[in-house]
């Protein structure tokens, strides 16, 4: 999956930086928002092949539905990480976009409405020494916040090349930091939000 987003980078996509304003990705079955890596890449892939639907589930959540994959989608799933820290493990399991099925019903969710808080306000939460994480730490508020995260134009090429760099030297590195960051996120949010609950329940 590392090489997806080296390509995304290589076309000149930063795939966490994002308007976020389309619904964040999420299990059909559980209704739980994914997290870290998985938010990031599943959310791209959704734009990339034009998914309406947020929705993701694996095969024998679609088959316990009664649903059926459609013709030429056997072979078409994405994929999802769970991520083990300590010791080091990645497990992942195949997953479907729920349009990819017949007969299931569903409906997209509404946009969440944005809040108002600035930019300034998000920044004074990132304080992570890497620069790699706090750059996704930075996204994943973002997202939870539904607050467009955009690279300044003088900064979009610099910032590509590194990341690049570094992704090259460790396909392991995007996936671990994505971790990382969102644990970050995890403390840093209910403070942002003047110590309120999360906006949604997430996976």
């Amino acid at each position: 999956m590392t090489d997806k987003i080296i390509s995304l980078l290589e076309e000149g996509t930063v795939p966490w930086c994002q308007k976020w304003d389309r619904p964040l990705p999420r299990n059909f079955t559980t209704g739980l928002e994914f997290e870290g890596f998985n938010l990031i890449y599943l959310y791209n892939m959704g734009i990339v092949k034009n998914y309406k639907s947020p929705f993701w589930l694996t095969y024998r959540q679609g088959i316990s539905l009664q649903a059926r994959l459609k013709p030429m989608q056997y072979e078409k799933p994405e994929i999802a990480f769970v991520y083990t820290p300590s010791p080091f493990r990645l497990s992942f399991y195949d997953l479907y976009n729920v349009e990819q099925f017949e007969r299931i019903e569903y409906q997209n969710p509404e946009p969440i409405k944005r809040l108002k808080m600035s930019f300034v306000d998000i920044g004074k939460t990132i304080s992570y020494k890497d620069s790699f994480i706090a750059d996704l730490q930075l996204a994943l508020t973002c997202a939870a916040l539904r607050f467009s995260y955009k690279i300044p134009d003088h900064a979009q090429w610099t910032n590509i090349e590194k990341w690049l760099d570094a992704l090259r030297n460790d396909n392991k590195l995007f996936v671990q930091s994505c971790y990382e960051a969102q644990e970050l996120v995890k403390e840093t949010l209910p403070h942002l939000l003047g110590n309120i609950a999360p906006l949604t329940k997430t996976l």
